[in-house]
């Protein structure tokens, strides 16, 4: 079980070999739900969020500190507290808007989407866990549409085919030889789930 913390949410990823189990849980708040490996994509996007109101508070903080300024420049009798005052705290404010940004990965291809952040709890958990996601995903995608699903169609075969290697399920060599065999060419035997890469 994977588990990641923003401030009092708790999220918390599980997975199996059909799906990754989800349980959010905050402090008045608890829900599950499956996302499918059908729905996670090869590739995540990887999307940064911000606070409006701190961004907001920021440009107001920063408007007064440039307004102070520029009453200083033009002669008028500013005091060191409004300049420590409005820039300290136009300051305080831009580091806390900058450290309050958030990174994510979102594997969207269906409803609902899998969100994981970019380094909670550490930027290597995260990575240890997307390997063991991608895993998951090809063997799920190899059993459900190459070992479960056989066709006799060479075209929906072949198209099949590329589909997975597109997702990466199956390497570049097992296409051309799952091709091959689907159009007659070879008789060889397709190669087990252990030679992934």
């Amino acid at each position: 079980m994977f588990i990641q913390r923003r401030f009092l949410t708790e999220f918390q990823f599980d997975l199996t070999p059909f799906d990754v189990r989800v349980r959010e849980k905050g402090l008045t708040y608890s829900k599950s739900y499956r996302v499918s490996y059908d729905n996670v994509t090869s590739e995540p996007v990887e999307v940064t969020i911000s606070s409006r109101p701190r961004l907001i508070l920021t440009v107001i903080l920063a408007l007064l500190a440039v307004i102070v300024a520029a009453a200083a420049l033009l002669g008028d009798d500013v005091e060191a507290g409004a300049w420590l005052f409005y820039g300290g705290f136009a300051i305080v404010a831009a580091c806390w808007y900058v450290a309050s940004r958030q990174s994510f990965y979102v594997f969207k291809a269906g409803e609902p989407p899998l969100v994981l952040m970019k380094s909670r709890p550490s930027a290597a958990a995260v990575a240890v866990f997307l390997t063991a996601l991608h895993e998951h995903r090809r063997n799920y995608l190899r059993q459900r549409y190459l070992l479960n699903a056989p066709s006799r169609d060479a075209a929906d075969t072949i198209h099949k085919l590329l589909w997975l290697h597109q997702q990466g399920a199956i390497s570049a060599l097992e296409y051309e030889t799952l091709k091959a065999r689907a159009v007659g060419v070879s008789e060889e035997p397709p190669f087990p789930p252990s030679t992934l890469h």
